[in-house]
């Protein structure tokens, strides 16, 4: 019997979802993807004789057949309990059979008309429903156009000659074919357009599809959280209004937990641990004064348990801002206020009885007042957040030792194991984290920083248990690259995303030796005061190298208990002051190398603050001494500040409890 393989990859994907103002626009921009890419495997499903291989999905199997089902929101209501969907990735394969060449192009052609429809009607079109007081007048054929021309559909399919070839030369086969058609680019010029009207804030490519500022209405302004001069196209709406629960309009349940109550969460925690009434008379106070104040109704770790409003309130530099966008307590007079000095003094007003009100609220509170408020009671919150970007090792070499689609199957079940493994273990109370997309080997979640670490080398643990699994004894496992990127919680959403991928980028190690590549960890730090700061290690031992999560915990542990900042800084100054290495041993490099040697030793046995003298071998740097010359001594010295100076951002990212205030002063 004849059998063909059908392999279908949708687009675009990463510039796409990275293409996000609000963390709403980040989370749905990835679930949009999963959608079409599900709706693709239901059409082949669905079809007697298709049996998917990837995602592995059998509609005679209930479980699966319950996952191919159309899933707009981020949660399944099954029997009562909320589950969030598998994610499916957008490269599906399948396997044929009992059909000639022009059965298998039907079934293609076919399954693109069903993605297309399902992205027009089933996802695009509540959202301009649901927002049609938001679009601009006779739009129809530019929103049209936008949406017609958004997704990006590639197909290709072989006959399986098991004589020959067999399964792995059909697929390898097909693996080129796509690969050639993504090569080439539909070019074609725009047919309607808005003229003089602005392009999308998100990447400027569409025209945009809203009225002017000034026509909005409030209600629908404040709900997707349009800034004051934000434009969308079709595109860009969809992924900040879409996936709506019902016809009402509420969108509560879908709220993707926002940037600020992630980078948070830790400290809430144990704000709520040790001072939980202090804590929950700020949410008391924020349903009571604030109604307008943006709720958080996710139910994850992170989310509405934890705190149920978004946590600026916790941040004084966004009281005004916050409040200002949303225009909580806005003065009546000031809508129609013509008059620039007057509105200026309104404006002025709005914002002191909005700062008084935080500080009676919030804290911190004048010298001696009582009783305490939460910022009284604890540190001021960390105001960074680390992007994590995790990606598998040598996967294409893995499915490449597949020799059965059978084999592929059960891979790609395994595969789709973890991904479910990845959100528990990024959302669990222990990682308080929000995962944006898990599918198959790929991890993209914001974590606060202060579990970040952890959270790694959990989702590392998980992966290599999978693979184990997946993967018959004798094949090569492959191994997770991990990068963490830590930026300030009011750095646009790109530029966090950005952080995250380089990390990832440098975990993979593309500069490096080919066995020094992969498998490992990088964290990138931009600090807003302080710069860049890279590091990276592999996992497993490698040439001596160890865990860098314990690493890098056991000098967040030396920083807290005997080694000064002061002392990494000093030693960071003798290295800037020696000169750089001149590229060849010669007596100046040797002389240059034992006085660095002789320095960071002499600054280490220094005693500080009254902590007692420390020696190479108590910071990690007893690598220092055997290092073979100057080059190589100066080049440790720098990773090791590197290093030094990225754990003592996950130290200062640790919430505090303020010293001198008790359980019972609180309670007072």
């Amino acid at each position: 019997m004849t059998t063909h393989l059908l392999q279908i990859v949708l687009g675009p994907v990463q510039e796409f979802i990275a293409q996000a103002r609000r963390t709403r626009d980040l989370w749905y921009g990835s679930h949009l993807l999963s959608e079409v890419s599900r709706a693709a495997a239901r059409s082949l499903a669905q079809t007697p004789g298709v049996s998917l291989i990837f995602p592995a999905l059998d509609v005679n199997i209930p479980e699966d057949k319950a996952e191919l089902a159309p899933c707009p929101a981020p949660f399944r209501n099954t029997g009562g309990e909320k589950t969030p969907p598998l994610a499916v990735a957008n490269i599906i394969l399948a396997e044929i059979t009992g059909a000639d060449d022009a059965a298998v192009r039907a079934l293609a052609e076919s399954a693109r008309s069903d993605v297309q429809l399902y992205w027009k009607e089933g996802l695009a079109g509540r959202v301009r429903e649901s927002c049609a007081n938001l679009l601009a007048s006779g739009i129809g054929p530019v929103w049209n156009e936008q949406i017609d021309t958004f997704l990006e559909f590639a197909a290709a399919w072989t006959e399986v000659n098991e004589q020959t070839e067999g399964y792995k030369g059909a697929r390898d086969r097909l693996a080129e074919a796509i690969a050639a058609r993504k090569n080439l680019r539909d070019f074609e010029p725009w047919q309607h357009d808005r003229v003089g009207a602005p392009k999308s804030s998100l990447d400027g490519a569409r025209v945009s599809v809203l009225k002017e500022k000034e026509e909005r209405p409030p209600g629908l302004v404040r709900k997707y959280r349009l800034g004051e001069n934000e434009q969308l196209d079709a595109v860009g709406l969809v992924k900040r209004a879409g996936g709506e629960t019902d016809e009402s309009g509420q969108s509560n349940d879908l709220q993707f937990v926002p940037i600020v109550n992630v980078a948070l969460a830790s400290w809430m925690q144990k704000a709520e641990q040790t001072h939980g009434v202090q804590f929950r008379a700020v949410e008391a106070a924020l349903r009571k004064d604030f109604p307008g104040w943006p709720r958080v109704t996710r139910g994850i770790a992170c989310g509405r348990g934890l705190f149920g409003f978004d946590a600026s309130v916790f941040l004084r530099s966004r009281w005004w801002p916050e409040c200002k966008e949303l225009r909580i307590w806005e003065p009546s007079a000031l809508h129609n206020e013509k008059n620039e000095t007057k509105r200026q003094v309104l404006e002025a007003q709005w914002r002191k009885d909005v700062e008084n009100w935080c500080l009676s609220v919030v804290g911190p509170k004048r010298a001696g007042s009582a009783p305490p408020l939460i910022l009284d009671l604890m540190s001021e919150p960390y105001p960074y957040v680390a992007c994590l970007a995790a990606d598998g090792d040598g996967m294409g070499s893995a499915i490449d030792g597949l020799k059965t689609a059978e084999e592929h199957r059960k891979f790609s079940r395994e595969l789709a194991r973890f991904a479910q493994e990845a959100r528990k273990i990024v959302e669990s109370e222990k990682c308080l984290g929000s995962l944006v997309y898990s599918g198959g080997d790929d991890v993209l979640a914001f974590l606060p920083v202060a579990t970040a670490l952890r959270c790694a080398d959990a989702l590392r643990k998980a992966f290599e248990e999978i693979m184990a699994n997946a993967l018959p004894a004798a094949a090569q496992k492959p191994t997770l690259s991990v990068g963490i990127g830590v930026g300030h919680v009011m750095e646009s959403m790109s530029d966090l995303l950005d952080l995250g991928r380089r990390a990832e980028k440098l975990a993979k190690g593309g500069h490096l030796k080919n066995e020094l590549r992969r498998n490992a960890l990088a964290v990138i730090v931009d600090k807003r005061s302080g710069g860049t700061r890279e590091w990276r290690r592999q996992w497993l031992k490698n040439s001596g190298q160890e865990n860098p999560v314990q690493r890098l915990l056991a000098d967040q542990k030396l920083l807290d208990d005997r080694l000064s900042s002061r002392k990494v800084y000093q030693i960071a100054d003798i290295v800037r002051r020696l000169p750089a290495p001149a590229g060849g041993a010669g007596d100046a490099s040797d002389g240059f190398a034992r006085v660095l040697l002789a320095e960071v030793g002499r600054t280490l046995a220094r005693t500080d603050s009254g902590a007692g003298g420390l020696a190479l071998t108590d910071v990690g740097l007893d690598e220092l001494e055997t290092a073979s010359d100057y080059a190589a001594k100066r080049s440790r010295v720098l990773d090791w500040v590197n290093r030094m100076l990225i754990a003592r951002t996950f130290a200062e990212s640790g919430p505090k409890v303020r010293a001198g205030r008790t359980d019972v002063e609180a309670a007072a």
